[in-house]
């Protein structure tokens, strides 16, 4: 067999890289992380991790610049705190399935306790502010391979797809932004539009009032022409409310719930698992929402592209076996 991984950072992160001196994988939050738990299983695991907490980890745990590989300076977020503490421990975990993604709740928990974040509270208080994350697993054993995952990151056997599932608040997101280039782009009531766009995204994510009036008044201040400050200023403002009310939510009051990894409990229902024979297997291939297909079979990194080169970055595994051999 042969293993393939890339980290492959937006154009942003790059040119941030760049200038800080460091590689670019120290500034990104989609991450692999292969291993071998025993001598015939192999793990491959590839996820990604939320921006929380911008800015604010380098005041409140300035020692964690040096851990990160970072200068002191740097304004770093809890999303690049979960993603190197998953490149250095989720491929060497031998479980599968709902312990698989226990043990990655487990994980994330140990890291508030080591740095302290549970003494201040923030723990309780707020998940918004700590890492959030999803993540697909490929377990390879001799008999049988065994496919986790839960959330946008994708995994792809033998061509097909068989695990990730897009958030519809974030389809729901992303046509906010359309909309709103578009409304914009055609009329001079720039209120007008905005009203009339973000209250049926209201009506169709069930977001708060109060929320909605914050949304309403941040996207009034941005640039109407460029789409990256439309969903900065979304994201700032829904984000936060989405993973305090939808993430890891049973209620079947919310009808845009989702699962997440984020040191709590995922339900199972959120938990995607599927075995299939080893022996039937030929490639398998692990790819962040950062990447998407060219066409509808992916067997090889060749079949994916940057979804969006300048904002995204990608983090992808390719599992391929050698019949000669």
């Amino acid at each position: 067999m042969a293993i393939e991984s890339y980290l492959v950072p937006s154009e942003t992160i790059h040119d941030s890289a760049s200038e800080l001196g460091v590689a670019p994988d120290v500034l990104m939050r989609d991450f692999y992380s292969i291993g071998s738990p025993s001598p015939n299983i192999k793990t491959l695991v590839v996820g990604d991790m939320a921006n929380n907490l911008t800015g604010q980890m380098s005041h409140l745990l300035p020692n964690l610049a040096a851990r990160l590989h970072l200068p002191p300076e740097y304004r770093f977020n809890t999303g690049l705190l979960g993603s190197r503490t998953f490149r250095e421990q989720l491929g060497h975990f031998a479980t599968t399935g709902t312990e698989f993604i226990a043990d990655a709740n487990r994980t994330l928990t140990n890291m508030y306790a080591e740095l302290d974040m549970v003494a201040r509270g923030d723990a309780d208080r707020d998940r918004a502010e700590l890492a959030t994350g999803c993540a697909t697993q490929a377990h390879i054993g001799p008999d049988r391979t065994i496919i986790t995952s839960v959330g946008d990151v994708y995994a792809w056997v033998n061509g097909d797809r068989v695990a990730g599932q897009e958030k519809e608040i974030d389809v729901l997101k992303d046509k906010l932004i359309t909309d709103l280039l578009e409304g914009w782009g055609k009329s001079e009531d720039r209120m007008g539009v905005l009203t009339r766009y973000v209250d049926g995204f209201r009506v169709a994510t069930q977001l708060g009032v109060s929320t909605t009036y914050k949304l309403v008044q941040v996207l009034h201040g941005v640039d109407s022409t460029v789409r990256q400050e439309i969903y900065s200023a979304i994201d700032r403002i829904v984000t936060p409310w989405q993973i305090r009310t939808l993430q890891n939510n049973q209620s079947s009051y919310y009808k845009l719930r989702y699962g997440a990894i984020d040191g709590t409990e995922t339900p199972e229902e959120f938990i995607e698992t599927r075995e299939i024979s080893t022996s039937e297997i030929d490639s398998i291939v692990l790819g962040t929402d950062g990447t998407k297909p060219l066409g509808d079979r992916v067997v090889s990194r060749s079949d994916l592209v940057a979804a969006n080169p300048k904002y995204g970055e990608q983090a992808i595994v390719v599992w391929q076996r050698d019949r000669e051999g």
